[in-house]
């Protein structure tokens, strides 16, 4: 069996990697990396504001001193990602460090827990899976994303056409975007109480994320368009609508939705990054896939609660949009899905407390549930045969029970018997 383990000694281990190899990034199996000349060449240079120097100084002065060097080196990691995946996002990474702090510190959520260091271990926890061939058998993955009938009807529609030698290479590409960007629209969330209030006074809100013009031509010819459409009530009870009804559907989806959960407006994020690059010449079709199988995987793995999205079903009798029979028609999806809910270990949080009547202390913490620290290591061992269990070792029985119950809650691993694609989930102590 191939076994994964899961700590922080292995987390900064990978990202220490990342940081000392400038040449290395996602695109790198590829073949042939996006072409940033062409997108520069149509947008402009981009240019700094110098004001953003000054954010990490601010926050180094008001963060827990442990959470913040893992900010701050992780933003890092997230520049060298960037610099081969889109140029500008490199230079802006303080805004995101900067909207994880003032999610940290919102007086409605006093429960919130780690996104920014969050992201890329789940990206560790994706990036060990594929670099093990074998692991989870990926090469069944891929078929069953490039069979998914969904996927087809898109792709010959937009007609993308792309090397069948690369399928492996699209897949592991869009998985890894998937796992980076999944939670970079957690801010966006809190965006849409601020306008609640500010209307409640009769000021004007602000919407960053609107669904402009631009937007929804980028949508309307979008992957998760078309599962969106797939999938609405609506469509599926009337197959006969108008191309403006599909539109209207689709837009009034995302405009519902994303007050609802964040992962909306991250696939949003994707998708404008896919087609700005892809729009310039700047990538190839191929991985112009990868980020749009990646848009749609980070649209769907925060979908798993049905409180969390509106007009969406599918055709089994389970009541749940994803069920474990999405596992054959969204993969991807179904694996960032699974990486989010392992990437648990050693997760801040941060607690503020009332200190000497006048004073408020700032705590650092791992508690998972109450009395309950989050696990320092989880192992995971992938079966290498069709059909095999996959285990997963945390340190105590109760560790065990809420990370089980947490995979249940999920509805796509089973709501009795859990499994990820043919493989039954297995827990036992480390």
């Amino acid at each position: 069996m191939t076994k994964i383990i899961l700590s922080d000694k292995s987390f900064w281990e990978w990202v220490t990697s990342i940081v000392h190899n400038p040449k290395g990034n996602i695109f790198s199996d590829m073949g042939q990396e996006p072409d940033f000349g062409r997108y520069f060449a149509e947008v402009g240079n981009f240019q700094r504001d110098d004001n953003d120097f000054s954010i990490f100084q601010s926050l180094k002065e008001r963060m827990p001193r442990e959470y913040f060097r893992e900010m701050e080196y992780c933003a890092l990691a997230f520049s060298k990602i960037f610099q081969g995946t889109f140029p500008p996002l490199a230079r802006q990474i303080e805004q995101l460090a900067y909207i994880e702090w003032l999610c940290y510190i919102e007086p409605e959520n006093p429960e919130y827990r780690d996104h920014f260091v969050h992201m890329l271990k789940v990206a560790f926890l994706c990036w060990k899976v594929i670099e093990d061939k074998k692991a989870l058998t990926l090469s069944r993955i891929v078929n069953w994303q490039f069979s998914s009938k969904h996927f087809i009807r898109w792709y010959k529609r937009e007609r993308i056409y792309f090397s069948e030698a690369r399928k492996s290479d699209i897949m592991h590409c869009a998985i890894l975007l998937a796992s980076i960007f999944h939670d970079f629209g957690y801010g966006y969330k809190f965006l849409r109480r601020y306008e609640e209030k500010l209307s409640k006074l009769n000021l004007l809100g602000c919407d960053s994320v609107d669904i402009t013009k631009e937007r929804a031509k980028i949508l309307k010819k979008s992957l998760l368009g078309e599962f969106i459409l797939s999938h609405h009530a609506w469509f599926r009870n009337n197959a006969q609508l108008s191309l403006i009804q599909k539109e209207n559907i689709l837009l009034g989806f995302i405009r519902d939705c994303l007050p609802l959960n964040h992962s909306v407006a991250s696939s949003l994020v994707v998708l404008d990054i896919a087609e700005d690059l892809y729009r310039s010449q700047a990538i190839i079709p191929e991985l112009y896939l990868a980020f749009q199988i990646a848009a749609e995987s980070c649209l769907l793995h925060d979908l798993t609660n049905h409180e969390r999205y509106l007009h969406l079903g599918n055709r089994s009798n389970s009541k749940h949009l994803l069920d474990f029979n999405c596992h054959k028609k969204v993969p991807a999806a179904i694996l960032l899905i699974f990486a989010d809910e392992l990437s648990i270990w050693g997760r801040p949080l941060i607690r503020f407390e009332p200190h000497n009547d006048d004073e408020v202390k700032t705590i650092i913490h791992h508690e998972w549930r109450e009395d309950l620290q989050y696990p320092d290591i989880i192992t995971i061992k992938f079966p290498k045969k069709q059909g095999a269990g996959l285990t997963i070792s945390l340190e105590n029985d109760k560790q065990n029970a809420f990370l089980r119950s947490d995979l249940r809650k999920c509805h796509c691993f089973g709501d009795t018997a859990l499994k990820i694609f043919d493989h039954k989930i297995e827990f036992k102590l480390s």
